[in-house]
């Protein structure tokens, strides 16, 4: 299989990722995000504040809702910055770049721990005893002091995938290598991670790159994506804990994963009413790909409360 375009670019230090977050703050709070009107087809999100005629594929909120993390990739410039926006005064600020952003270096992939108090993200940044070509693609993170966030720190022991983590700390991980991507889990206790498992091939087919998972706060379920070149294809599935197993993966509606398009990099809002996932036409054309935001009761996922 030929390496798709995002780990072309993952190969310079950049990367077309998302990595979600927990869904934890509580469900009968109003957020920014919400929509006064059913979305029962996929709209784009806050077009010109968040989707512009970049590339971008990966949000994160804080649990409350008033603050996003984004990653904006430009193809001619082959750098990614991670961006940020509040909601204040009834509306978005503009979006800024992080303040621990590093020229010249790219920083992507944005997780916000179920407490808001650690935002994870992927980074090629050189440590201190590194030599100033070095681009290692590592995971990082910093933690919440006060009202700003402190200096980022790497986090030791997962590998550079995208990560997804349960509320009780079990990390959902692709991982790439050589020309095939698998979702593995990993524990994480106390700044330190357990070796990962392979999850089973109900999710992983061999066929396919299976990437980008989001895992469900309390693990009953698995969202993910399958990407192929022959044909180009990129399409969301999902999986459910059935009793300790995961079941045969399924498509996503046809509302996401609509004909002629990418659709993948799925993540649920921390209110767990809306599915936020990457849209575009397929990466071999150039185009922008964007930010989409649907009902979840649209997305044909199926919920404990169903």
């Amino acid at each position: 299989m030929r390496v798709p375009l995002r780990r072309m670019i993952h190969s310079v230090g950049i990367g077309m990722l998302v990595i979600v977050m927990g869904c934890s703050s509580s469900k009968n709070e109003i957020h920014p995000y919400a929509s006064q009107e059913p979305m029962n087809t996929a709209r784009s999100f806050l077009p010109d504040i968040v989707n512009t005629d970049l590339i971008e594929e990966m949000i994160a909120f804080s649990p409350d809702g008033q603050t996003m993390y984004f990653s904006r990739l430009s193809l001619e410039q082959l750098r990614v910055g991670l961006y940020f926006s509040n909601f204040k005064n009834g509306q978005w600020s503009a979006p800024e770049k992080v303040p621990f952003s590093i020229k010249d270096r790219n920083d992507l992939a944005p997780f916000m721990s179920s407490d808001g108090k650690r935002l994870f993200f992927i980074s090629d940044r050189r440590t201190e005893t590194e030599s100033t070509t070095s681009r290692v693609r590592r995971i990082w993170y910093v933690d919440k002091e006060g009202n700003d966030w402190g200096e980022p720190q790497i986090a030791k022991g997962i590998p550079a995938g995208e990560l997804s983590i349960s509320e009780n700390n079990n990390v959902y991980v692709a991982v790439f290598s050589g020309n095939s991507e698998y979702i593995y889990k990993m524990k994480w206790t106390e700044d330190q991670f357990e070796k990962p498992v392979k999850l089973s091939s109900a999710i992983n087919n061999p066929d396919y790159l299976n990437t980008i998972p989001y895992i469900a706060p309390d693990e009953s379920f698995l969202v993910f994506g399958r990407y192929t070149q022959s044909p180009e294809t990129y399409e969301m599935y999902v999986s459910y804990n059935r009793d300790g197993e995961w079941s045969e993966a399924e498509k996503l509606s046809e509302t996401i994963n609509e004909s002629g398009y990418f659709s993948y990099a799925g993540t649920i809002s921390p209110d767990g009413k809306y599915l936020f996932f990457a849209k575009g036409k397929p990466w071999s054309t150039r185009s922008n790909i964007d930010i989409y935001q649907l009902d979840l009761k649209e997305a044909g996922i199926q919920l404990a409360t169903d």
